[in-house]
């Protein structure tokens, strides 16, 4: 996750090894795959200083710094 073109802030990874997520560029949150291939971005619309993933990779959840969770 070295090469790519954006600044990784955050980033957060199963315990089983199946999927990722990383905050790129402050407000975009994206998920990878094991192979690292980013699978979806989706925009926020405030800055991330919280993020968590679920063991099995199925769910996650960013903190905002306005106090919300999405």
């Amino acid at each position: 996750l070295t090469r790519t073109a954006h600044q990784m802030r955050l980033v957060a990874l199963a315990d089983d090894g199946s999927a990722g997520v990383a905050i790129l560029d402050e407000q975009t949150l994206a998920w990878f795959d094991k192979t690292l291939q980013f699978r979806w971005t989706r925009e926020l619309d405030d800055e991330v200083v919280g993020l968590a993933i679920s063991p099995q990779g199925t769910h996650v959840v960013a903190a905002l710094s306005s106090g919300m969770n999405v």
